[in-house]
């Protein structure tokens, strides 16, 4: 942690030069807010705001009403502060070295703290650079085209993009729009895309960064414990045989489609799942599934996406269907999830905290109940009042920790991965910057971090062993009738635990003193670890044999195929 945050950044100067220089064309395009609307009370917008309402009363209803007026006014007020705030800082540290500061979270995820950071919008991103400089190593331009190339637009592959970006330069062309700014008025990513020309341009490639984000990496890991080759491959974990880029959520959005119209037959409700479904809509959907995701929160969150076009049992007809397909299409995982949170639930019944434990550090969680008191207090008028207080018990809270272990437990994995990718980019001697999953570094070192990433999934072990260690570290370890010498901390090789042997665990340990209502939970709870044990094993034995070679044979990525066609290179150079 402390060599990631000594990593030495600086402002670009070029696109901080440029942004001053063509300041009115960036607000006239839209990419830049003008300045006055910083300067905005808001408070006083909406007084402003109210009294043209009360004159032209017909205009505000076509807008939307005064409060979507309201509405979108704060948030462009709001975006304003933000982006001449973003100036201000950039012009202040114009010249110097800085660096960035980071902390860790308890299950070890890293964060980035302070205002100019790149995990942010497009304007921030593209005004920092790595300060760093190695006169031995060789300009590496490819990856600062690629840069360019998915700055200005998403493409399915890199073949595609080249071929793609240069028709977009021809036609850049025909139309004079030969100016970077021109050019990159469709960018998705516009200063970014201008960020990467200038730095093509002027030859200044060593410390321009490019950013490698691991694709739906919950999905990745998942991918990786249930040993799914497809998920996989739908992660972008694994390559596919035709290099192309995969999106879990737009192959969710086909299947899920095709699975309700054929549930439902076509009627009027598959018919506006099709055309109203969206990737947007599916992420929200599936993404917090594997969290816990419950099917009413499911259902409220379809309603409000579709409100125009169905109703309350409409919507919970088609969180049913979206639960079942889930169910359908991965079953093991839900066996996975099913067994992580229960065991939470175990842990916090026995009255200790649940315990996630990786080679460099374990964490520990322990969410408590809390009641709420009233307390008398005097305001500003010296007006008595009382107010609620939320204070913490002793007595721990099972229903929070179950549903928060299974999401801590996959949060912990990714956070052990990304140490991993820093520990091993810092032996290679590069710069690296990360947040979660989303990895920054120098063209030349970008070329490494995809097989750094593999290694670094590869190095968490066999997946039933790391199960077995969470079993182990909040069921086993220290529990009555525990076997230290037979069941070493670290699941061994893996093997399977002895359904027979973890029950005899759990019916040994029930807490003494119990009421017969409680009893009867344990004995339900245990009943469903065991059984969703057993599934989780037995889906991945067939795999899990000479499992590591498996993965090493899954997880070598080829060399990267780069498409540039004649005169793009050229092009996309012109000043």
């Amino acid at each position: 942690m402390n060599t990631l945050q000594n990593q030495a950044f600086e402002i670009n100067s070029d696109v901080l030069a440029c942004i001053e220089k063509k300041e009115a064309d960036f607000i006239d395009n839209g990419h830049l807010l003008p300045g006055y609307l910083s300067h905005m009370n808001i408070a006083n917008l909406y007084k402003e705001v109210r009294d043209c309402h009360l004159v032209d009363t017909g205009t505000f209803q076509k807008i939307g009403g005064i409060s979507e007026l309201i509405n979108q006014l704060t948030k462009q007020v709001q975006r304003a502060r933000y982006e001449r705030c973003m100036l201000k800082l950039a012009k202040a540290y114009k010249g110097y070295k800085i660096d960035l500061p980071a902390f860790l979270d308890f299950r070890g995820r890293i964060y980035r703290c302070g205002l100019l950071h790149f995990h942010e919008r497009d304007l921030s991103r593209s005004l920092i650079n790595f300060a760093f400089s190695n006169p031995e190593m060789p300009a590496d331009s490819d990856e600062v085209m690629e840069a360019l190339l998915y700055h200005y637009k998403s493409y399915p592959s890199l073949e595609e993009a080249g071929i793609s970006f240069n028709e977009s330069l021809g036609e850049a062309e025909m139309q004079g729009r030969v100016d970077p700014i021109l050019l990159g008025r469709e960018a998705r990513h516009h200063f970014q895309f201008i960020a990467a020309q200038k730095a093509l341009v002027k030859k200044k490639i060593e410390g321009f960064p490019v950013t490698k984000d691991a694709s739906a990496s919950a999905f990745q890991i998942m991918s990786y414990f249930l040993l799914d080759e497809d998920m996989a491959k739908s992660t972008n974990l694994l390559p596919s045989k035709d290099k192309k880029i995969k999106d879990i959520y737009t192959n969710i959005l086909s299947e899920v489609k095709e699975y309700i119209v054929r549930e439902l037959g076509n009627n009027s409700l598959s018919l506006i799942v099709v055309r109203k479904m969206d990737r947007k809509m599916v992420k929200s959907i599936f993404m917090p599934m594997i969290y816990g995701k419950t099917l009413m929160n499911t259902s409220s969150d379809i309603h409000k996406s579709l409100s125009q076009h169905i109703n309350l049992l409409d919507s919970h007809i088609l969180a049913s269907l979206c639960f079942k397909f889930w169910k359908e299409k991965y079953k093991g995982m839900d066996s996975l999830t099913s067994l992580i949170r229960n065991i939470g639930w175990f842990a916090a019944a026995k009255g200790v905290p649940v315990y996630y434990v990786v080679p460099y550090f374990r964490t520990s969680q322990d969410y408590m109940k809390s009641d709420v008191v009233k307390i008398t207090v005097y305001d500003r008028n010296h007006k008595r009042r009382q107010i609620s207080l939320r204070v913490h018990t002793d007595n721990r809270d099972r229903r929070k920790t179950e549903v928060s272990t299974f999401v801590n437990f996959i949060h912990q994995k990714d956070a052990y991965i990304a140490m991993l990718v820093v520990e091993k980019m810092l032996i290679e001697g590069g710069p690296i910057y990360t947040v979660h999953d989303n990895f920054l570094t120098t063209p030349h070192y970008s070329r490494k971090l995809p097989s750094l990433y593999a290694d670094a999934i590869l190095e968490l072990g066999p997946p039933l062993a790391i199960i077995n260690d969470m079993i182990y570290a909040n069921l086993i370890w220290n529990a009555e009738g525990s076997s230290p010498e037979g069941w070493s901390h670290g699941g061994g090789s893996g093997r399977v635990i002895p359904i027979g042997e973890l029950e005899n665990y759990l019916e040994n340990n029930m807490p003494d003193g119990i009421s017969k209502k409680m009893e009867a939970t344990w004995r339900q709870r245990m009943k469903a670890l065991l059984l969703s044990y057993e599934s989780y094993a037995s889906s991945i034995s067939g795999v899990s044999q000479d499992y590591v070679g498996h993965l090493d044979m899954w997880l070598k990525f080829g060399d990267k195929v780069r498409f540039f066609p004649e005169g793009m290179r050229k092009n996309a150079l012109h000043p």
